[in-house]
């Protein structure tokens, strides 16, 4: 109680700034949408607010905020967007220049708040557990006979000796961590056989299994036994360690094979059935990077990617209308610098994936994904040709390449290559980048359009 008591005062001295700034932002809002309805649009702008926005939103603003229910305030998380697109076309430059002040120091204030007490977990209640029954039509309050405690009989060993002990301790039955040491005892091997096979899907594309969430009976059988078996033995024999497992995989020859399909007297007895080829790894199977992989990509080479690990989600940019319109309770905001990290902190909100993650294929992350479904779709490259995110990249791409190479038009070019697809051009190639940069027009930054070329390329999205 007095580490929460102390935490709640310093919470309270950081945020007293807080209130005054918001309240100066709310009356700044509400005035500029009071001139809005008497006055109406400045000549030639679209209405933005009909009369029945006035009169549900001025109410609300007149509601001191901390009077305010949590409905209204959703309300108004709501309608934020709606509210901003309005005010841009409607209020002096000093008006949004101080609606762009009070905003910054609010965020900023938000962003800073002393980290939250770590919360509690809930534990076993002294190491004797509570009887366990069968739910008579999976009703909790009809029970059946007691379920004794053990594995499933299909399940069980031969030997019931393998089994490791149950040691029980003065505040737990012991029970979970006996069942995590028969799951990964050195005789057990079907976690590590998932395990690896999991991490042998993401470098091919595809696993031993059809399906990674079934190792059952019923499933169709490893497509290399054998070899799945020795990876999993020697999974568990090398202490769990991934990164040990990871460095097997791309060392090995199947990693590093070709993926001409000619390559090799194993390419050529499956020639014909491009599918058994495939899946018996005769030559390297061609698949493109995951969602996140392309956005971490573009942000690498054009040098914004921020490396900070750990920390809050983050929250990249959004069309006002998208928000607005979509998102149920507000989408935060992030700087961008923050917004340029991996994709692995961005924010994951069901009702508004970010675009160029979800057109791309990102999982719905409320369902488990064995597999990623792959589709190539119009609006895909429609996202890296014509995209915001990407066109910016591609500008920022085009600025490092200037600072990096200067204006040598062949040293950018190499340079690009080498950043982008990780080679150098051919002469073709190269030939080819001079004619397209020599025949840009005025207005259009033709380095940038050819960087946004060089970001459309299979070669960049797809491994080889």
């Amino acid at each position: 109680p007095e580490e929460r008591k102390a935490h709640e005062e310093r919470v309270a001295d950081h945020m007293k700034p807080f209130a005054p700034m918001r309240d100066q932002l709310d009356q700044l809002i509400l005035t500029l949408l009071e001139q809005l309805e008497k006055e109406g649009p400045r000549e030639g702008k679209a209405r933005r607010l009909e009369e029945r926005h006035f009169t549900r939103l001025l109410p609300l603003l007149r509601t001191h905020y901390d009077q305010r229910t949590k409905e209204q305030r959703e309300q108004l998380d709501r309608e934020r967007g709606r509210i901003d697109e309005a005010l841009r076309e409607f209020a002096s430059a000093d008006e949004l220049a101080k609606l762009k002040e009070l905003r910054d120091t609010i965020a900023r204030l938000d962003k800073d708040r002393p980290q939250e007490l770590m919360g509690w977990v809930p534990q076993e209640q002294g190491n004797k557990p509570g009887k366990s029954h069968l739910l008579i039509r999976g009703e909790a309050g009809k029970r059946g006979k007691e379920v004794a405690f053990g594995l499933p009989l299909v399940l069980e060993p031969r030997d019931s000796q393998s089994l490791p002990q149950v040691t029980p301790t003065a505040t737990t039955s012991g029970r979970r961590l006996w069942l995590a040491q028969w799951m990964t005892n050195q005789g057990q091997a079907l976690v590590a056989r998932v395990m690896v096979n999991r991490i042998w899907q993401y470098h091919f594309g595809q696993g031993f299994m059809s399906d990674a969430n079934d190792f059952g009976v019923k499933a169709d059988p490893p497509t290399h036994p054998e070899l799945l078996n020795w990876l999993a033995n020697d999974f568990v024999a090398g202490g769990w360690q991934m990164k040990r497992l990871h460095k097997q995989i791309v060392l090995s020859s199947v990693y590093r094979q070709g993926s001409n399909r000619h390559e090799g007297t194993e390419a050529r007895r499956h020639e014909g059935n491009p599918e058994l080829e495939t899946r018996n790894f005769a030559s390297w199977p061609t698949h493109r990077l995951e969602a996140e992989a392309i956005r971490d990509s573009i942000l690498a080479i054009s040098g914004r990617l921020n490396p900070k690990m750990h920390g809050p989600s983050i929250f990249p940019p959004f069309d006002n209308k998208v928000v607005g319109d979509s998102s149920g309770v507000g989408w935060g905001k992030s700087d961008e610098s923050e917004a340029s990290r991996r994709s692995v902190y961005v924010y994951q909100k069901r009702a508004i994936p970010l675009p160029e993650l979800f057109l791309l294929g990102l999982p719905d992350s409320s369902v488990s994904c064995a597999k990623r479904a792959v589709s190539t779709t119009p609006v895909q490259s429609l996202l890296l040709l014509n995209g915001k995110f990407a066109d910016q990249h591609a500008k920022h791409l085009a600025d490092r390449l200037r600072g990096e190479a200067g204006e040598d038009r062949d040293a950018q070019v190499n340079l690009a290559y080498a950043l982008v697809l990780c080679r150098q051009p051919t002469d073709r190639e190269r030939q080819l980048a001079m004619e397209f940069l020599a025949g840009g027009e005025k207005d259009i930054d033709g380095l940038a359009a050819y960087c946004l070329v060089l970001m459309n390329t299979n070669e960049f999205v797809y491994r080889n």
